[in-house]
């Protein structure tokens, strides 16, 4: 009698343990009270490993390197969220210097944008040819829209300039017919409305549902991205193909350095053996698998995962441009499960959240 009353009490704490666990990662007590309001980073190797659902040929190699991928970012994201909760502020980040920057980088994606519609001649939402006459530089700049709006977002007190900020930055943004970057200003908003309550968390679970029926109609897409991954995992492994020439062609092929003058996408769609100048995209892990292998898959899933959960806890505790910045990256890594990460604003990004950080924290030295 003893060892059944305690064996059910032991079944129902473990579920209530798992129960709790759930809901903090999505940010409410498993009673639905708000906790602290910010999807968990692990949400990103959770949606990664779903999308297995979706491709049930992949190989044996290609399997197990997307395993080893997610589970090292997985592991990259506890250490940095226990990192990230012991780091202490030494100063602060004046709130003029953090709307100056925002309204700089509105202003130059703004500048970007038209001059880029002007190149085109036409609307390249309304025809997608067009996007091959715009301008690399101009359309990366362009994006600045992103990371300007959410600077502002978080210092904003009404609920209705908040949302409509979102609504007019991926109005504008669908302008140039990218896909990505509308999904990424969406999730971004979404991360700092749970933030500041300006978005419950039933208009949360309604995001999410969108999102499964968004993943279901693009099942085509993922199916064929997982394809393109495979490939690559089974060429270049197991330590790989192009010796970093993916990597130094995310900067080599958009500024005047020494590299690969083809970007990333193309390298990979070299690799699938696709027409010339085609490109492709190969998941998150894909690029790092092309570059050294198994060695550049363990490595760059661990310092993003680092990054991710740093900036994570570090927000958490101070919020202001930190939760704009930890929006953007869960953002882009979110929709980088499928398209990569290997446009160098988005290394910009990361670079900059990790830079704020590191503001706050050394102290100064002056004296």
């Amino acid at each position: 009698m003893f060892y059944k009353s305690f064996k059910e009490s032991y079944v129902r704490i473990t579920i209530n343990k798992a129960i709790n666990f759930l809901a903090r990662i999505i940010g409410v007590t498993s009673k639905g009270k708000v906790i602290h309001l910010c999807p968990h980073p692990a949400i990103i190797p959770f949606f990664g490993m779903l999308l297995l659902l979706f491709y049930s040929e992949m190989s044996p190699i290609g399997l197990a390197c997307y395993i080893i991928g997610y589970v090292s970012l997985a592991f990259g994201i506890f250490a940095g969220v226990c990192v990230g909760g012991k780091i202490k502020r030494k100063r602060r980040i004046p709130k003029d210097q953090q709307i100056g920057l925002a309204l700089f980088f509105v202003l130059v994606s703004i500048i970007a944008i038209s001059l880029n519609l002007l190149k085109s001649g036409f609307l390249p939402m309304l025809n997608r040819s067009l996007r091959f006459l715009l301008d690399v530089k101009l359309t990366y700049l362009s994006f600045l829209l992103i990371p300007g709006i959410c600077l502002i977002a978080v210092h904003e007190k009404v609920r209705e300039r908040f949302l409509a900020f979102f609504v007019i930055a991926s109005a504008i943004i669908s302008l140039l017919g990218f896909r990505t970057e509308i999904f990424v200003a969406i999730i971004s908003g979404s991360v700092i409305g749970l933030r500041k309550k300006f978005i419950t968390i039933f208009d949360i679970f309604a995001i999410i549902l969108i999102v499964i029926a968004l993943i279901l109609f693009l099942k085509v897409r993922i199916s064929s991205t997982l394809s393109v991954y495979d490939v690559v995992a089974i060429e270049s492994f197991p330590e790989g193909l192009y010796r970093g020439s993916v990597l130094i062609s995310s900067f080599s092929s958009v500024l005047p350095i020494p590299g690969p003058k083809l970007g990333p996408r193309t390298l990979i769609g070299n690799i699938v053996e696709f027409r010339k100048g085609v490109t492709a995209t190969s998941t998150l892990l894909g690029p790092w698998v092309a570059d050294f292998g198994v060695y550049s898959l363990v490595i760059f899933a661990l310092l993003l995962g680092l990054m991710l959960g740093v900036s994570y806890s570090y927000q958490k505790k101070y919020g202001e441009c930190h939760l704009a910045f930890y929006a953007i990256l869960f953002s882009f890594t979110l929709t980088g499960i499928e398209t990569g990460i290997v446009d160098i604003v988005v290394f910009f990004y990361f670079f900059l959240a990790m830079l704020s950080i590191l503001y706050e924290t050394v102290p100064s030295i002056r004296k």
